[in-house]
């Protein structure tokens, strides 16, 4: 879930950019280009939720398997 804007920014150009768009440049194409900074906050709210989610749930079925957890 942690895209680099960076790193695909920098090798953004016509031909790649079907197949590298991802939310780091959405947010910043439709919020943050856009003076759209309410989209581009929810955008990344739904980002971080998303990736706690796919952590803590991960941690669960490491826990279940008989592994130690982060938490």
């Amino acid at each position: 879930m942690g895209s680099n804007f960076e790193r695909l920014d920098s090798f953004d150009n016509v031909q790649v950019r079907d197949f590298q768009y991802q939310l780091a440049i959405y947010i910043y194409d439709k919020g943050l280009s856009g003076s759209n900074f309410s989209k581009a906050t929810a955008v990344g709210l739904f980002q971080s939720i998303t990736g706690l989610i796919l952590v803590l749930a991960t941690d669960k079925f490491a826990k279940i398997l008989g592994e130690d957890g982060l938490i």
